[in-house]
């Protein structure tokens, strides 16, 4: 499994293909199968909370300002990608989410 390179783009001067990079890292991660007892997956999931923004979003860029279809790309839909991770985690083993943390990130037992 590949290790999660996640790093926000300056909105003003993307590296584009740095950002589709990222954008397909991430959806391969999610059709990925969860494996909580792999360190690997475990890596990569805790690389994608502590990628949460403040906002709760996960954008590859680091400000909204962008072309409506730029937003929806490299905003919105990696929101909705990471946001399914959490959610299939959360549906594959519950008692793992044991305590909150900062940035909304939770600890593995």
């Amino acid at each position: 499994m590949k290790i999660l390179t996640l790093k926000k783009q300056d909105h003003n001067n993307p590296d584009l293909d740095e950002l589709y990079r990222m954008f397909s890292d991430l959806e391969n991660f999610f059709n990925e199968e969860i494996n909580l007892n792999d360190e690997n997956w475990n890596k990569n999931f805790n690389i994608i909370l502590d990628f949460q923004d403040s906002d709760g979003s996960f954008k590859l860029v680091d400000s909204f300002k962008i072309p409506n279809d730029s937003c929806i790309q490299h905003c919105y839909t990696p929101t909705y990608i990471c946001t399914g991770i959490l959610m299939k985690a959360f549906l594959t083993d519950s008692s793992a989410f044991t305590s909150k943390e900062k940035k909304c990130s939770f600890k593995w037992s």
